[in-house]
């Protein structure tokens, strides 16, 4: 393998890679270990928010979907997007058997 050089620049990249993910370790490490007790709370919040936000954010409707298709929707079949259901049962008024029929109930969309 020492004479190869597709083998001595992959060698090189796992080295490095590596080497980068050890940097990076260090250094969570030694942010955490200096940190007093109200920093350490304050980076446990961080970590637990950053890794929830996909669930949370749409929970506290700070997110919206995008509708803009990509690329590969553009130009490949359209399709007729799906019409959100209602509730038409309470669209409808009840018959009623009086002489004074009663007023429709709004619809609820």
């Amino acid at each position: 393998m020492t004479g190869n050089p597709l083998g001595l620049a992959f060698l090189a990249v796992v080295g490095l890679g590596l080497l980068g993910l050890l940097g990076w370790a260090s250094f969570c490490f030694t942010r955490w270990y200096r940190a007093d007790a109200e920093t350490r709370i304050s980076l446990r919040q961080a970590r637990r928010l950053r890794w929830g936000w996909n669930r949370l954010a749409p929970m506290l409707g700070l997110a919206v979907k995008d509708a803009t298709p990509i690329v590969l929707q553009q130009y490949g079949p359209q399709e007729q997007p799906a019409k959100p259901r209602g509730w038409s049962r309470d669209c409808a008024p009840a018959p009623t058997p009086s002489a004074s029929p009663s007023p429709p109930m709004p619809c609820r969309r």
